[in-house]
């Protein structure tokens, strides 16, 4: 089946821009004719095939949101369960997901396979390992690591990596190779091809996403096998230096996009670092500069170890499945069977005048896929994006998305000033459509808030307003759990809320947290949460902070102590520092005994620091003075 047409468009244009030729950029993937056959339309690409391509590129599309038909959904969904036990270290239940993934039970694979599904599951079965004995791994490791690598790229053995072009998770499969086979070498030659790899990130088209999963690494990598046992010396001393470059680099990156992958092991690196730097003063760094990190570091890596066992979680990095998850993944037969009895349609309804009431049967029980046309066509008339790859809003223009994407940046900076610009600018290039109609409403309208150009009266009214260009808050509430809503919709509903919150109307504000309260237990309950992570934290973070604003107080905990450990286990930081503060208030509050609001307040502070949230650090540091001056 044809992907989405977008996803090809991607493909070519970014291929174009960045003048890499056909036959490097399918090297280990296909032939440069079946290439060509694809994008002519005569032929076809999986939807492994298509994100592999666009990762050898840089291009990472976890920002959007993808509409899967229930055979590719299916795959999705067991790699997901797979990904999920290996990193909850349920060996036994890892191993026998694995071997219906070959054997294709549960999902609709053939035993034939392509050389990068082939390559998934021969690096799936080393994690497993990995998480169960270190000796094996390490006995096992090379000859696996080097099967996986050879499988999409073949000649690895012949060139030096600058020389190829590779998805970030090939450039990690790569380095594993790689460090099994010169494990025996002197440190010099070590330092020589590690600085290879460096170069390779310094150069590649990798966006930041990309180079968080890449780049801490690497790090750990170079470090755990050259730096850590060695002695200083003075032809050593240039190494280090460079070392600590290295690790401040990977810990920008993981900060500024919010993940914690290896971030125990990164700050432990730059402990050690900062203290040979300390006492070796021809390094480069002052004394007291040294000192100031250290002091930093100390205490955020002190919390961040007490996080992980508090919640009984591994503290270091014991496999890297993240490499594979994805998230903002949706079966199209569950798609449209809930946004259909959300909008109390039935299927004649729906189908009336685009096709024959069985399709929409046959896709809703899994039993068809139905054409890209009718698709289309139908989520229409669901007021959906009708394309497999919902980018936020509909066009066919690409620089509509790349100015929707900076408009999303600004509005994350609080930029408002770029927002109204992009705002203006897109409300004359966009096509009329109401799912743009309510993106554009709701941002302009958010902004005109936090500019005190609207009150909170006229801001409500406008959401709700924007709301309903795509479906009815009735419908919503009448659907209770069965409902599909898009992320603008959840946003929408959530910004509604959270006016009445900040007007303490905190019945109104409940009456629309409801609502999302039962999307969020449907997530949970249908095992989708790791595809809504970013949906599914945001809804949570603002129903714990609603909770605790309306007194019920043990309900806000244990929603905050799901969200901690669910981004703790999925390293993602963004969440912490605010779950920790709603947990602080809450228990505050209620005058829970045994608990230490001083020691909560500084957690909050070294998870801020570990974000780079400076506002919410401020804030926090407020908090604690106030605590001390009592």
């Amino acid at each position: 089946m044809q992907m989405e047409d977008k996803l090809l468009e991607m493909i070519v244009e970014t291929r174009k821009k960045l003048n890499i030729p056909t036959s490097i950029l399918c090297e280990g993937i296909c032939s440069v004719q079946m290439y060509n056959s694809v994008i002519n339309g005569k032929r076809f690409f999986d939807r492994i095939t298509i994100k592999r391509f666009l990762a050898r590129m840089g291009v990472d599309n976890t920002n959007y949101e993808h509409y899967l038909h229930y055979d590719d959904y299916d795959v999705w969904l067991h790699r997901m369960r797979l990904i999920n036990a290996i990193e909850s270290g349920q060996s036994e239940d890892a191993s026998k997901l694995l071997n219906d993934y070959l054997n294709g039970i549960g999902v609709g694979l053939s035993k034939s396979r392509s050389g990068i599904e082939e390559q998934f599951c021969i690096f799936m079965k080393l994690q497993i390992i990995r998480h169960e004995s270190m000796e094996e791994y390490e006995s096992v490791a090379e000859k696996m690591y080097e099967k996986a690598a050879k499988l999409t790229v073949p000649n690895i053995d012949n060139a030096d990596i600058e020389e190829f072009l590779l998805s970030p998770l090939e450039f990690c499969i790569v380095l594993e190779y790689m460090r099994m086979r010169v494990k025996n070498t002197s440190w010099e030659n070590k330092w020589k091809i590690y600085r290879r790899f460096v170069y390779y990130l310094e150069n590649s088209a990798y966006g930041k996403l990309s180079k968080i999963k890449t780049y801490p690494k690497l790090v750990v990598c170079m470090y755990e096998d050259i730096c850590a046992y060695e002695l200083y010396t003075d032809e050593k001393k240039e190494m280090y230096m460079e070392m600590f470059e290295y690790c401040e680099r990977a810990l920008s990156y993981l900060k500024d996009r919010k993940f914690m992958y290896y971030m125990t092991e990164i700050l432990e690196i730059r402990l050690e670092l900062l203290n040979r730097l300390k006492t070796n003063h021809d390094m480069g760094i002052a004394e007291n500069e040294c000192e100031k990190l250290i002091e930093e570091t100390k205490p955020q890596l002190k919390c961040l170890k007490e996080m992980y066992e508090e919640y009984g979680l591994e503290t270091y990095m014991k496999d890297d499945c993240y490499l594979y998850r994805e998230s903002g993944i949706y079966c199209i037969g569950d798609v449209i069977k809930n946004r259909r009895k959300m909008m109390h349609l039935s299927r004649e309804k729906l189908c009336e005048g685009i096709c024959d009431v069985r399709t929409i049967m046959r896709e809703e029980n899994r039993k068809h896929t139905m054409h890209r046309n009718i698709f289309r066509d139908i989520f229409k008339r669901l007021m959906l994006n009708p394309d497999y790859i919902d980018m936020g809003i509909v066009t066919g223009d690409k620089k509509d998305i790349e100015l929707y994407e900076e408009l999303r940046y600004a509005e994350n900076l609080f930029a408002y000033e770029r927002v109204k610009e992009l705002v203006s600018e897109l409300v004359i290039r966009l096509p009329k459509h109401p799912i743009n109609e309510q993106v554009l409403t709701r941002i302009e309208s958010n902004r005109q808030y936090k500019n005190c150009e609207k009150n909170i009266e006229e801001h409500i009214e406008t959401l709700v307003e924007a709301l309903k260009c795509t479906v009815s808050l009735e419908d919503i509430v009448a659907s209770k759990k069965n409902m599909y809503l898009t992320n603008e919709e959840l946003i929408t509903l959530y910004l509604i809320s959270e006016a009445y919150k900040y007007a303490k109307m905190y019945d109104e504000a409940y009456a629309y947290a409801k609502q999302l309260y039962e999307y969020s237990q449907y997530i949970e309950q249908t095992d989708i949460v790791d595809g809504r992570l970013g949906i599914y934290e945001l809804l949570m973070e603002y129903l714990a902070n609603l909770y605790g604003d309306i007194e019920k107080y043990e309900e806000s905990n244990n929603i905050s102590d799901k969200l901690i450990k669910l981004c703790l286990r999925t390293r993602r930081s963004h969440s912490i520092h605010f779950s920790l503060y709603n947990k602080a208030w809450n228990n505050n509050e209620c005058k829970k005994t045994n608990f230490d609001y001083c020691k909560e307040i500084y957690r909050c502070i070294y998870f801020s620091q570990l974000t780079r949230d400076t506002n919410n650090e401020e804030f926090y540091n407020n908090k604690l003075a106030n605590c001390y001056s009592r």
